[in-house]
């Protein structure tokens, strides 16, 4: 697997709608019951669940996906004519992630449902803890993120992530199965290398 990339999203306004009562009951794609099904809904699963109040946001290529409201309004801001709680523009306030672009299918189970990538997909790490993630398209991931170059402090954090998974002592049935496939059937501590999957998926 390839090194981790420090990115970060550009500030590119994007509609928002605040979900009310009644779009819980929308069939209309992207809706499906309380869910709305992203472009990384695997087959068979009902999509992202969310409720009154969350933030549906619509991206660059139409496709769309929920935020929960609190995690929302601590990453987002108002574009300028935009107020937060109302429908409108938001553009999500400047924050290092790390992601790193894959070479064959994936899946991964995200605090809020499975998703799917397929190759040239970007997995993202949203947090430090390895628990809030997602898959970014390639053509979206060159839109709408911009690479940063590793400063002391991102490598760092990176360094931190990296000693957790030590701590936890990760091993073989910690890592997706395609990539256990890889590793053989022996458990055994993973090797971290500069995997970002791996730290996404052993750390905390």
């Amino acid at each position: 697997l390839p090194s981790p990339t420090w990115a970060q999203k550009r500030p590119i306004p994007l509609d928002v709608h605040f979900a009310v009562q009644s779009d819980l009951t929308r069939t209309d794609p992207p809706y499906n019951k309380g869910h709305i099904r992203t472009r990384e809904t695997s087959a068979g699963d009902a999509g992202v669940a969310f409720k009154a109040g969350d933030a549906i946001l619509t991206g660059t290529e139409k496709d769309s996906w929920p935020i929960a409201k609190a995690t929302f309004e601590a990453t987002y801001a108002p574009s300028e004519g935009s107020r937060m709680g109302q429908d409108g523009k938001f553009f999500k306030e400047p924050q290092p992630v790390l992601g790193v672009q894959m070479k064959e299918p994936f899946a991964v189970t995200a605090s809020w449902g499975r998703l799917e990538g397929k190759p040239g997909d970007w997995l993202v790490q949203y947090d430090e803890a390895g628990k809030d993630f997602g898959i970014v398209g390639e053509a979206i991931f060159e839109q709408t993120y911009e690479r940063l170059p590793v400063t002391p402090d991102l490598q760092d954090r990176l360094d931190a992530m990296r000693a957790r998974v030590r701590a936890h002592g990760a091993t073989r049935e910690s890592l997706p199965r395609r990539l256990r496939r890889r590793i053989g059937s022996e458990p055994r501590r993973a090797r971290l290398a500069s995997s970002l999957l791996r730290v996404t998926l052993l750390v905390g």
